[in-house]
């Protein structure tokens, strides 16, 4: 397993193990989301444009999603999406309830206060139902979406 503490990535292999995966996933600061360039979404390899990421607050894991079908740049930036009717912003949506402010005051929080880490996968390794399967064993071990605690 590759690791870079200040690093936004996580690598592993098909043969990874849950326990040492966790583990990296506490010690990875992540990218404070208002530092996220595009860019550092896209990789130069194809196959490792898809895989699971968590967004952590307080150094804690709140939120671990995958992208299987749309790439990591489709999909992590529907989360800061910050219209009242928009459907992929589960996270300011929570902020926003939890700590009485708007879905705007929500955005800013988001922006200010969480961190990336991604996942990549080699998607000619991994299948969907592998990625789905890892997303699933980390939501139970780490996500606690439903503690978001105002800073």
């Amino acid at each position: 397993m590759k690791l870079d503490i200040m690093s936004l990535k996580i690598s592993i292999e098909i043969d990874y193990q849950l326990e040492e995966l966790i583990a990296a996933i506490h010690q990875v600061e992540g990218i404070k989301v208002a530092d996220l360039r595009i860019h550092q979404l896209i990789s130069e390899d194809q196959n490792l444009n898809h895989g699971i990421y968590i967004f952590k607050n307080n150094l804690k894991e709140i939120y671990v999603g995958k992208c299987t079908s749309r790439s990591f740049v489709e999909r992590i930036s529907a989360h800061f999406d910050n219209r009242d009717g928009a459907w992929m912003n589960t996270i300011l949506k929570k902020i926003s309830k939890s700590n009485n402010i708007t879905i705007q005051e929500a955005y800013f929080y988001f922006l200010k206060y969480f961190q990336l880490i991604l996942i990549p996968v080699n998607t000619e390794i991994f299948t969907k139902t592998k990625i789905n399967t890892l997303e699933k064993e980390l939501i139970n071990q780490i996500s606690t979406l439903n503690i978001i605690i105002k800073s």
